[in-house]
């Protein structure tokens, strides 16, 4: 049986494989986009990764007390992709509202993401790459906004 951390971290591997999967059907959805959209679905893809390591860390009994995911923050976010997942799959969303959801994804994930201690120094290699995730997070942001002011509609 998992324990409450162990349940948190599988819910956050939960988020970061569902995003990636809603960012790819993103990337079907708007050809004019779809690189865009493969970029963030790798970058997912590969957030999932490092969590399954701090999975294992945790398992093992080697993760940091202080890593906490916010359960309520994460399945709000869960329930953001979730809404989204079915948009795209009924293809009722437009590019606009698709970029917009997706700030207010990447917000969600980056406060739910042990914004605390993740902000604090180590010299742990797994803490370490959980960090380069919360950055991540906050580079998916600007991304995102980035390529929002580069579309005619937001003109």
């Amino acid at each position: 049986m998992r324990d409450d951390r162990s349940e948190r971290l599988k819910a956050c591997i939960d988020v970061e494989t569902i995003c990636a999967e809603v960012y790819r059907a993103l990337s079907g959805l708007f050809p004019e986009a779809r690189d865009f959209w493969n970029g963030l679905a790798i970058e997912e893809d590969n957030h999932a990764a490092i969590l399954v390591i701090a999975s294992g860390y945790q398992r093992a009994g080697k993760l940091h007390e202080g890593i906490e995911c916010p359960l309520p923050l994460v399945n709000k976010t869960l329930g953001l992709i979730k809404e989204m997942r079915e948009k795209i799959k009924n293809r009722n969303i437009s590019l606009k509202e698709a970029l917009e959801t997706s700030i207010s994804i990447e917000q969600s994930l980056s406060e739910s993401y042990f914004m605390e201690f993740m902000n604090k120094e180590t010299d742990s290699s797994a803490l370490i790459r959980l960090q380069k995730l919360l950055f991540d997070n906050q580079s998916h942001i600007e991304k995102i906004r980035k390529f929002i002011k580069s579309m005619d509609f937001y003109a």
